[in-house]
């Protein structure tokens, strides 16, 4: 009798223990609040993830709706980081370490957004922008369409579709790590004013590869060129040369901001090869004037483009940059003028924008 007595007391002091250990468990929390611009007006029509991540290391979501509010609920107590990625364009992406949770309270925590490329002007964001513009869109579904020689046509007005996440930027060797810090110290004085927001401040090209953007862009192919115009972009037309041209001398070639593109097509996929860019074009970092960029074209259905990037620059990284974009259908819509030339300068910004730190 005595050999079942000990289990049954032990057993039963286990269970008043675990029951002491729950009742003693602190309540959950929470955060709450809005997103808010410079103004303090809240910011509506994004539709987008944020995380908390918590002192055990484990991520928690939420998401801000377009109403601008978000929510966390369920939070163990304890200090967490914030992380709200937007990626584009008019507004830039927010971080917050060390918010505390408290036991059984929700945190109302409205989140200041900083201006993207833009001075808080009126305006559309282009990434809602596309999003508008992609859902007004009629006739989208169907057959590829192609051309008299059988290759797809690319035809038409696209627009990126906006990613929650970018590839990590390029790896880069010690010179150019120097020169890109050197250039992010300069800046660092006035880290939301227009000097900090890129070349578009100042009417210039914003990427080396317009595909790359999340502007409206048209397409418009025949049998020995794709010519891409691409709205809210100085200059906003580039070529792509299908006639079997190889690339210029480059020791003869003057360096550009979108280089000198050719174009092949492997069976359903426009190869497009371009070189001979400035060392200041923006979009890949810092880079030298060997920077290589390939673009890969597919179109699987009517309504969806993928452009498969891999950009190379030996002297100045380590390993090539890797990105793959997916741009979607516009239809009943045109490309728009767009005119900014306005001697490409202000003084009230204090410099000009430069890829490079000055001497």
């Amino acid at each position: 009798m005595r050999r079942f007595i000990r289990p049954l007391a032990l057993c039963l002091l286990l269970a008043g223990t675990t029951g002491s250990a729950l009742a003693a468990a602190p309540a959950a929390g929470g955060i709450a609040g809005q997103i808010k611009d410079p103004n303090g007006l809240v910011i509506t029509g994004l539709d987008i993830p944020i995380t908390a991540k918590g002192p055990d290391g484990k991520a928690y979501a939420a998401t801000v709706g377009l109403d601008g509010h978000y929510a966390f609920r369920d939070l163990p107590p304890g200090d967490y980081e914030l992380n709200l990625p937007i990626q584009c364009c008019m507004y830039r992406g927010y971080e917050q370490k060390g918010v505390h949770v408290g036991a059984g309270a929700v945190l109302a925590l409205d989140l200041p957004i900083q201006w993207g490329i833009n001075l808080g002007t009126i305006g559309d964001d282009p990434g809602m922008l596309g999003n508008d513009l992609r859902a007004r869109s009629k006739n989208t579904k169907g057959a590829v369409p192609r051309t008299r020689d059988g290759h797809p046509d690319f035809t038409g007005i696209w627009y990126d579709i906006p990613k929650n996440t970018q590839s990590p930027p390029p790896q880069l060797k010690p010179w150019a790590q120097e020169i890109d810090k050197k250039l992010k110290a300069e800046l660092a004085g006035d880290p939301n004013g227009p000097r900090s927001q890129g070349p578009a401040a100042w009417c210039l090209p914003q990427n080396a590869t317009p595909t790359n953007l999340p502007f409206p862009y048209e397409f418009i192919q025949t049998q020995d060129r794709l010519i891409q115009l691409t709205e809210f972009l100085t200059p906003g037309h580039r070529e792509i040369y299908l006639d079997g041209r190889k690339h210029p001398d480059m020791n003869e070639w003057n360096p550009a901001w979108y280089g000198h593109s050719v174009g092949r097509w492997e069976k359903d996929t426009l190869v497009i090869d371009s070189v001979g860019f400035n060392e200041i074009t923006p979009g890949y970092s810092i880079h030298s004037e060997q920077l290589h960029v390939v673009e890969r074209i597919t179109r699987p259905a009517k309504d969806k483009l993928i452009v498969d990037i891999t950009a190379e620059d030996p002297q100045a990284w380590t390993a090539p940059y890797h990105t793959v974009i997916e741009a979607g259908l516009v239809t009943g819509d045109e490309i728009h003028e767009w005119v900014c030339a306005e001697n490409n300068r202000s003084d009230h910004f204090g410099i000009l924008w430069r890829g490079r730190p000055e001497k």
